[in-house]
């Protein structure tokens, strides 16, 4: 038995959304390292923008699996359908676990509260 053309494009749309959501996380990454001038913040802000819209990106690909699968109930459909949802689930996990966010920088000694913001300055 064969997959229908509807099926078959819905993986590969999925499947470049997919690959187009590991860019916008690479780019991110890249983002979140810095140049060393500026604010470092601003960089790790822009990571994490790049990150949500790429998570955005998957869950656009993964509606469509779902919706192709919906329309296809068929054993072949919904095997090749499940093997593309394993694989986005994967690039998923790589792109948006906490170990890949990038990480705030330690502050200096006599440094601010938990939530990385400066201490409240004091007055003699």
């Amino acid at each position: 038995m064969s997959v229908p053309f509807e099926v078959a494009a819905a993986i590969g749309y999925a499947l470049v959304l997919a690959a187009s959501s590991w860019g916008l996380a690479r780019l991110g990454g890249r983002a979140g390292r810095g140049g060393g001038a500026g604010d470092a913040d601003a960089h790790l802000e822009a990571a994490r923008f790049h990150r949500g819209i790429a998570g955005i990106v998957l869950a656009v690909a993964a509606l469509v699996l779902v919706v192709a699968a919906v329309r296809h109930p068929r054993v072949p459909s919904l095997a090749a359908l499940g093997t593309t949802a394993l694989a986005i689930a994967w690039t998923g996990r790589r792109i948006l676990a906490p170990r890949c966010l990038p990480r705030r920088r330690p502050q200096a000694a006599g440094g601010g509260s938990e939530a990385g913001l400066p201490a409240p300055r004091r007055t003699a």
